[in-house]
């Protein structure tokens, strides 16, 4: 980079573009980084499709924990908490018709871990 820095800069900026420059200038701390600051939604929702059939509750919550966790890393971006949370799910069409649509299980507990217990 001590050579690249050496050669004549407006040589530089006919043979390359500008970001070349630039770049040389903030890795040696002549020009500020500028960062892009992440936008967080205002609210959460994330679904997550598994990846064959579910017949018994225990490996619904492999899904769910994994949906707990990304919502709990979003909080904590935030830096919130929430009282009240819904899980939610659906069956695909493939289904036993007698299955119905689907379900939901609210939870109403104030928490700050990543817990399924009700």
């Amino acid at each position: 980079m001590g050579q690249v820095r050496a050669l004549p800069r407006g040589g530089l900026s006919r043979r390359f573009d500008k970001e070349l420059l630039g770049a040389l200038d903030q890795a040696y701390g002549l020009r500020p980084e500028v960062h892009v600051w992440v936008q967080l939604p205002d609210s959460f929702s994330a679904k997550l499709e598994l990846m064959s059939r579910v017949e018994v509750a225990p490996a619904l919550l492999f899904g769910a924990r994994r949906l707990l966790l990304q919502m709990c890393a979003w909080l904590s971006a935030r830096r919130a908490g929430v009282t009240a949370y819904t899980l939610k799910w659906c069956h695909d069409a493939m289904r036993v018709k007698t299955a119905g649509d689907g379900g939901q299980l609210p939870f109403a507990r104030p928490r700050r871990r990543a817990t399924l217990s009700t």
